[in-house]
């Protein structure tokens, strides 16, 4: 694939990647490659830890208020 100076700006990413003019090495290539499927892999990991800390977050503040609710109740009909 020959890539014209003047049309580089509106090429995409893959176009650029297996361009012969830009990256003329294979190997570099696959190492691109596997770079950002991992760099993929890696951000799809830290959404879904995020998304498991945000539920463990919410389940833990709710508990500890159902606990705070029910010592205050306890404690109130505990002095009457």
């Amino acid at each position: 694939m020959d890539v014209k100076k003047n049309t580089r700006s509106k090429l995409s990413l893959t176009a650029l990647l297996f361009s012969s003019k830009f990256i003329k090495s294979p190997v570099i290539r696959i190492a691109i490659i596997f770079a950002i499927i991992i760099a993929c892999l890696l951000m799809i990991k830290v959404a879904i830890m995020a998304f498991y800390i945000t539920v463990f977050l919410l389940v833990t503040i709710s508990i500890w208020g159902t606990w705070q609710r029910f010592a205050k109740l306890k404690k109130s009909k505990a002095l009457s």
